[in-house]
C-alpha cells in the first residue's frame, strides 16, 4: 500500500522554541517532512499525520541529537549523530490518518540540535534536523513580541508620562531574581580567575574601583561571607534575591553566565557599553522590563502585574506579613508566592510566568535615567525598541522591594540611583535576546 503524504506536527505544552526541516522521498513514500515547534527538557505531545490511502505500514519515530560540529564520525549531512534518546513504535495509520506520538524529550544544550526519521514498514527516512535556534535555558521564559502603551496609566507619575506605544522583539527573561546562591557560584569562578578581588569586604573588579558587591564583612544586610578566599552564603538565604549588588556587579556576571554558555558577552567591562546585537545575557531594557511585569495585560492596563489591588498575599513590600521580616533585608525566596505564601494567596506568576515583578527588590535595568525620557522620545518617535538615554549619572531601577510600600511597586513606576550604589533592596535577573 502506498502512503503518498506524511507529516508531523509537534505541538507543545511550554514555551515553544523553533524548529524545521524540508521536505525529502522516501523510498515509495513521497514528501515526507517533520515541522513545528519543540522544546528541550519538555514532555510534549505530537501527532504523526498521514494523507492519503490509509496504510497498513507499523511506523516508528526516532529522535535523536546531533552535535552541530561533527567530529569524524559518521556523518549525515552537516551532521554526527551523537545518541537516540526516544524510540516509539507508533502502530498502523488508521483511516483517520491520524496517530497520536507521546514524547519526552531531554535538555539538548546549544551545541547540539534534534533530529527526527521516521521508519514507515521497512523504509527509513532520510534523516530531518529541528535546529535549536534559540531555546529558552532553564529558568527562563520566552516575552513574545510586540507593542504597548507604556507609562502610566493610574498614578500620574511625571516621570513615567506621557504614555507612549513602544515596540519591543521577543526576548528571554529570568523567572527569577538572581539568587544568592548563583551570585556566590560567579564569585569563586571570577575570584579563580584573578578578575576580581576583595577589600574590606568589598568585591572589585580587579584593579579597578568599581566594586560589584558587598559581602557580611562590609555590611551587615550582605548574605554572601567571605572566608579564606571563598565565597559562601549565610545559612537559610541560597534561594532569597541577591542584594548589595552594583549595577557594575550585575552586568559582569551577565558576561560570565554569556561565557559559561559559549556566547559573546553584551558587555565592555572597560567602558560599560552593551553590545545589544552580541546575543550574551544582559540586563533588561526599561520598555523590556515594562512589558515582561505587565504579562501582557493590557485591556485594561493595570496597575501591578495582577490587577489595581494590592496586600501581602502578592507581593513582598514593607509589612506585608510574610515570615522574613525577623531581620533585614526582608526578602522572600524565589518561587515563595507560587501558592503557597503567608498571607495566604494564589500563585502569583504574571501572565508570562514570572515572579517577583512587583516588590522584593528593585531590579537594575540597563538603561541611564532621565526624567524627560518619554516626552523625548514622543517628540522623535523612538518607538522601536527604546535602549534609553545615550548618557547620564544615574541607572534606572524597577519594581519596588520589601522595604517600601505598595504605591512603589506598579508596572509603570521609576526608581534610579548612581549604579556604583550597593543597597539592601537593589538587586536583578537578566534577560537574552
Amino acid at each position: 500500500m502506498r502512503l503518498s503524504f506524511i507529516f508531523a506536527l509537534f505541538i507543545f505544552v511550554a514555551i515553544p522554541t523553533y524548529g524545521y526541516s524540508t521536505p525529502t522521498d522516501v523510498g515509495p513514500y513521497d514528501h515526507i517532512y517533520f515541522t513545528g515547534y519543540f522544546t528541550p527538557g519538555s514532555s510534549v505531545t505530537g501527532k504523526i499525520v498521514g494523507v492519503g490511502m490509509p496504510g497498513t505500514q507499523p511506523v516508528e519515530l526516532y529522535l535523536g541529537r546531533a552535535l552541530r560540529c561533527p567530529p569524524l564520525n559518521t556523518i549525515f549531512g552537516d551532521y554526527y549523530i551523537s545518541s537516540v534518546f526516544s524510540r516509539k513504535t507508533l502502530g498502523t495509520i488508521p483511516s483517520s490518518g491520524v496517530l497520536e506520538i507521546p514524547a519526552t524529550l531531554p535538555m539538548i544544550s546549544a551545541q547540539y540540535d534534534l533530529y527526527i526519521q521516521a521508519l514507515i514498514g521497512n523504509e527509513l527516512s532520510n534523516l530531518f534536523v529541528m535546529e535549536v535556534r534559540d531555546f529558552a535555558p532553564s529558568g527562563m521564559v520566552l516575552i513574545p513580541e510586540g507593542d504597548y502603551d507604556m507609562g502610566d496609566h493610574h498614578d500620574g507619575l511625571t516621570d513615567a508620562l506621557p504614555v507612549h506605544n513602544v515596540d519591543i522583539d521577543a526576548f528571554l527573561m529570568d523567572i527569577h531574581e538572581v539568587t544568592n546562591r548563583q551570585y556566590c557560584d560567579f564569585l569563586n569562578y571570577a575570584y579563580s580567575l584573578g578578575m576580581i578581588e576583595v577589600s574590606e569586604g568589598i568585591v572589585y573588579k580587579k584593579n579597578d574601583t568599581e566594586s560589584f558587591c558587598d559581602t557580611t564583612s562590609s555590611s551587615n544586610y550582605s548574605r554572601i561571607t567571605w572566608n579564606n578566599g571563598v565565597f559562601g552564603v549565610t545559612r537559610g538565604k541560597m534561594n532569597h534575591p541577591m542584594v548589595t549588588v552594583t549595577w557594575y556587579g550585575a552586568v559582569a556576571y551577565a558576561n560570565r553566565r554569556s561565557l559559561q554558555c559559549g556566547l559573546t558577552p553584551c558587555y565592555n567591562t572597560t567602558t560599560w557599553e552593551c553590545d545589544f546585537s552580541a546575543g550574551g545575557y544582559r540586563l533588561p531594557t526599561e520598555a523590556e522590563w515594562e512589558k515582561a511585569a505587565r504579562g501582557g495585560e493590557h485591556n485594561p492596563y493595570c496597575r501591578y502585574p495582577w490587577g489595581d489591588i494590592v496586600d501581602g498575599s502578592k507581593a513582598n513590600y514593607v509589612n506585608s506579613g510574610d515570615p522574613y521580616e525577623a531581620n533585614p533585608p526582608h526578602t522572600t525566596p524565589a518561587e515563595y508566592y507560587s501558592g503557597n505564601q503567608v498571607p495566604t494567596g494564589v500563585d502569583m506568576a504574571n501572565g508570562y510566568g514570572l515572579y517577583d515583578m512587583a516588590g522584593n527588590v528593585w531590579e537594575w535595568c540597563n538603561d541611564w535615567y532621565n526624567e524627560n525620557y518619554y516626552s523625548y522620545c514622543l517628540f522623535l518617535g523612538i518607538d522601536d525598541n527604546p535602549t534609553g538615554p545615550s548618557t547620564g549619572a544615574d541607572r534606572v531601577l524597577r519594581g519596588g522591594a520589601w522595604v517600601i510600600g505598595e504605591t512603589y511597586l506598579s508596572n509603570a513606576n521609576r526608581m534610579h540611583h548612581i549604579p556604583g550604589f550597593q543597597s539592601y533592596c537593589f538587586g536583578f535577573r537578566l534577560v537574552k535576546n
